[in-house]
């Protein structure tokens, strides 16, 4: 039963023999409260998991903190293994990583937007009308450093790749403090990059934002490491 009454989401109601509510949840309605169902249903114990039996995962038993392969500094909680040695990388040509030492400073991570849809909405005036083009978003404390100001386009340089886009300068991303080092983050949005209405135009270079990305795969869910990897930054 909730720990709250006050509070309740759901219940259970003696008389329905189920679990009512402002919500439902994530296990059997009609198990009753002395089954002791849990909502992890994935688990024959119906609870989350701290340790984890070693036929799961790839790595473990217990979770563990690892920097990304590309990282602006060594893991705290472990220098001497930074990131998971486990991990799955390729082994092309192109399959080159950056370090700090090389001029690999800045952290960059890809996202979605609101008015697209992976690369499809390109297609869709409307969509293609509110984003018309690419763009690199960069904290008004880089530009200011760097004398970038918004619109201008600059270039982002990883281990693998170039992406030249125009400068969206913002006070949303700001630097961090990361084991006692100043760190910048840039966004890149993921939807430009292939044919649409506004490179049939020749508004964009059609320039994949992954060809920046490093291609290192989680051991147990498969993930591409995608969302946190090292660039440099310069104007165009």
């Amino acid at each position: 039963m909730p720990w709250d009454p006050e509070r309740r989401q759901v219940w259970w109601n003696e008389s329905a023999q189920r679990w009512v509510g402002n919500d439902v949840p994530d296990f059997k309605t009609d198990s009753h409260p002395k089954d002791h169902m849990g909502p992890f249903i994935m688990n024959p114990e119906g609870v989350g998991r701290i340790f984890g039996p070693l036929t799961a995962f790839a790595d473990g038993p217990f979770p563990e903190h690892y920097e990304p392969i590309e990282s602006p500094i060594q893991n705290p909680l472990h220098p001497n293994q930074s990131n998971n040695p486990v991990v799955k990388k390729l082994s092309t040509p192109a399959d080159k990583f950056g370090t700090p030492e090389q001029g690999f400073t800045v952290i960059c991570t890809t996202y979605r937007l609101t008015e697209q849809y992976h690369y499809w909405t390109k297609n869709n005036r409307v969509n293609a009308q509110l984003i018309p083009e690419p763009f690199v978003e960069i904290p008004v404390e880089l530009a200011d450093e760097m004398g970038i100001r918004g619109s201008e386009k600059i270039k982002v340089t990883s281990a693998r790749g170039t992406y030249v886009a125009k400068a969206f300068v913002t006070r949303r991303i700001k630097p961090m403090t990361i084991d006692g080092k100043k760190v910048y983050q840039i966004g890149l949005p993921i939807h430009q990059g292939f044919r649409g209405i506004t490179e049939d135009e020749g508004r964009n270079a059609r320039t994949p934002a992954n060809l920046l990305s490093p291609t290192v795969i989680d051991p147990n869910a498969f993930t591409p490491e995608f969302k946190g990897f090292l660039v440099k930054v310069e104007k165009a």
